[in-house]
């Protein structure tokens, strides 16, 4: 006969069956229709069952509120006065409306419950069950006691007749305690080692202070350079300003000289145009001012045509200067011009000299002469006088452009001078620049691995980084901290490190934050989801979740997650029991040296429950957990010397 019968709608079979996996551990007799042979009248059956039954367990869900069976079943258990209703859906008002008749009675919620047995409304359950069978209960006690007494009273016939060895169990007795004092000595001998290596760790724990508080004052000096680096960088920083508006000024001057360097080439040109003119004029107006009657036909006109050219040439002050090679060609025309005509003069002097000698052998020609030579004279000093004014001036105007030139040449060099020297501030700046870079990411790695370093993060302990067991009362530092770093480098250590401050705040956000450190290979964050979804602490517990979550990281060797999911097996959470995989798991981690680890290996062959049972292999893991600093298999080691093993 069962002591509790449940009503319920198929669709809700999952979510009921935990209801009865629970109680059935419990030690209660569940009936409910899954129980139903092949070929037996369930109809008959249900009734039986339902009849013969202590308590009723009425399941209403939003399905089976609406099911003729389940209401029938539930009217039968009221009026048995059996009926212990359950509401595994949160209902509406009017949905509730469907229970009249049912209302009257205390009833149970549990909302999407996950067996959590701890919780108090599962317990008023539990309470409410045993007071519906306790007559049943008792009887079934009662049985078992009698049994346990005819029990006690076949050991007690055993002893009576084994009484006749006692004196060679005694003997053998004797012989195994001198051999387990041999062994407490030896052990003992071990203790004291190990209590002078725990004293040779605690001094090394007080040096790894003194440690500690000397890298905290180096990094406050090392945060005081950085600080008056910063101000020699905006120094710096002014002063290479200031460089490069001097260096921009001088450049746009430059250009601008730059730009006048063909003007100033063609002034040039036109200076030397305009003296070779010069003296072209004097000479057209000398050989003009000879006599007709002296010279007869002179060629002046040619002369003066290209002295016209000439002078066009020289004047022209135009804004757009000429290619310097059309200029040049223009200029050998003229010269060209010029010098052809001197040529004629030159060869009309020789009839000139001759036409004079005539002359002066007429009679009466002598004032006429002297009046000519006079005329020629004047004509001469004046167009010598005026060709040497506008020589000198074009001497003048040469020695003017060489200066400017020389100063050119001088801005140019200055100039070169200062970008080679900008240059090299610019390559110092940027240097310093990429050093306190550099400085800046350290700090802010070591001030996040400082605050949220994980003491079991095997990647963080094997580089020899600051841990921090607890992220403390106020992970807001931490937080800040780890986001400052990640945003200088995004490393995944820096965001699993900001999971760990995040979830130290209870803050959703850790869930995303490790997800992405964990897809990025960062293994800790893998324990760490499993370890969450396995204490629910954002929701339900999720065992799923959880071991894929440790078998992933059990798959890449992080001895956390060996030993958290040996946890599970061995202490059955979740109903899942396997004390060879806790073992194996154990034993993986021990041979990472993991502590707790070690711990749990000695107390498998302390109590020889899945390997043969072994006090020295049981003292020796212990041994290697003690040295590690696991206070509790001192405590361990002590017990086997005081008491042996269990």
């Amino acid at each position: 006969m069962a002591d509790v019968f449940f009503s319920y709608k198929r669709e809700d079979r999952h979510r009921v069956q935990l209801f009865c996996l629970e109680l059935q551990k419990m030690g209660f007799e569940v009936a409910w229709d899954q129980k139903i042979l092949t070929g037996e009248a369930w109809e008959n059956w249900i009734f039986e069952q339902l009849m013969a039954c202590k308590v009723v367990l009425v399941f209403w869900s939003r399905d089976s509120i609406q099911s003729e069976y389940v209401r029938n079943e539930a009217r039968l258990a009221y009026k048995a006065k059996k009926l212990l209703p359950v509401f595994i859906d949160r209902l509406s008002a009017i949905e509730k409306a469907r229970l009249i008749g049912f209302d009257g009675l205390q009833s149970t919620e549990l909302f999407n419950w996950k067996g959590n047995l701890d919780d108090t409304a599962w317990q008023a359950l539990v309470a409410g069950i045993e007071r519906a069978i306790t007559p049943t209960y008792v009887e079934r006690q009662t049985a078992r006691k009698n049994d346990e007494l005819h029990t006690a009273r076949l050991l007690r016939d055993t002893v009576v007749d084994r009484e006749t060895t006692f004196e060679k169990q005694l003997v053998e007795a004797e012989q195994a305690r001198l051999e387990a004092t041999t062994r407490e000595r030896k052990t003992a001998l071990e203790l004291v080692d190990i209590a002078s290596k725990l004293k040779e760790m605690e001094a090394k724990a007080a040096q790894l202070e003194a440690d500690a508080r000397s890298v905290n004052k180096r990094h406050a000096q090392a945060q005081a350079a950085a600080n008056e680096a910063r101000d020699l960088l905006g120094e710096s920083s002014s002063k290479l300003l200031r460089i490069s508006k001097e260096l921009s000024d001088e450049r746009a001057a430059a250009k601008k000289l730059q730009a006048n360097i063909p003007k100033t080439k063609q002034r040039a040109m036109r200076l030397m145009l305009v003296t070779m003119t010069s003296v072209a004029a004097g000479a057209i107006a000398m050989w003009a001012a000879l006599p007709t009657p002296l010279v007869g036909s002179k060629p002046v006109g040619k002369g003066e045509r290209a002295l016209a050219a000439c002078e066009t040439l020289a004047g022209d002050n135009s804004q757009t200067p000429l290619p310097s090679g059309e200029l040049r060609a223009q200029i050998a025309d003229c010269k060209s011009a010029l010098s052809n005509w001197f040529k004629e003069v030159a060869q009309s002097t020789r009839p000139v000299i001759a036409r004079f000698g005539e002359v002066r052998a007429q009679p009466g020609s002598g004032a006429r002469v002297s009046e000519w030579i006079a005329d020629v004279g004047t004509t001469l000093r004046t167009e010598l006088s005026n060709s040497g004014l506008a020589l000198v001036s074009d001497l003048a105007g040469l020695k003017r452009i060489e200066q400017d030139n020389e100063d050119l040449r001088r801005q140019l060099k200055q100039a070169a001078v200062s970008a080679d020297h900008f240059g090299a501030l610019k390559t110092e700046n940027r240097q310093l620049l990429l050093e306190l870079e550099s400085r800046r990411k350290v700090d802010l790695a070591d001030n996040c691995d400082r605050l949220a370093g994980d003491p079991f993060d095997e990647v963080q302990t094997a580089a020899g980084r600051p841990t921090r067991k607890e992220v403390g009362p106020d992970p807001g530092p931490a937080i800040r901290g780890c986001e400052e770093a990640l945003k200088a480098v995004d490393e995944p250590r820096f965001r699993y490190q900001l999971g760990r401050a995040l979830l130290a705040e209870k803050n959703r956000r850790a869930l995303d934050e490790l997800e992405v450190a964990r897809r990025a290979g960062y293994v800790a964050s893998a324990t760490l989801l499993g370890w969450i979804y396995r204490e629910g602490v954002f929701g339900g517990r999720n065992l799923i979740k959880a071991l894929s979550y440790y078998k992933e990281a059990v798959e890449r060797g992080d001895p956390a997650a060996m030993v958290q999911m040996a946890y599970i097996y061995r202490m059955e959470e979740f109903g899942v029991e396997d004390d060879a995989k806790a073992f194996s798991l154990y034993s993986l981690a021990a041979r990472k040296q993991f502590p707790s680890a070690m711990l749990a290996v000695g107390e498998y062959y302390s109590e020889g429950t899945v390997v043969q049972k072994d006090c020295n292999q049981a003292i020796k893991s212990f041994g290697e957990s003690a040295k590690l600093g696991n206070v509790k298999a001192i405590d361990s080691l002590l017990g086997i010397a005081k008491k042996g093993c269990r």
